[in-house]
């Protein structure tokens, strides 16, 4: 919906599984790979700490080196 005239373009995905606090985690990432870009969601599962985001996406976006995304939770694509 959101990309209809855009069209279908490739992007490189990873999953890592890592032991530590997620944001903590995707940073160690951001500085191991060094990406162009990381896409997040916007909704997580702590309590009322953040209402608008989640904190680790709040975090990503104050910390992170790099371009950050967020995602609506309920964007219909």
């Amino acid at each position: 919906k959101c990309f209809g005239k855009l069209g279908i373009v490739p992007v490189p995905d990873r999953e890592i599984v890592q032991n530590a606090l997620a944001y903590k985690g995707i940073l160690d990432t951001i500085k191991r790979l060094d990406p162009f870009m990381v896409v997040v969601g916007q909704r997580g599962t702590s309590s009322v700490k953040n209402i608008v985001m989640g904190s680790t996406t709040a975090r990503l976006l104050e910390k992170s080196n790099c371009p950050v995304i967020t995602v609506p939770s309920k964007m219909d694509i």
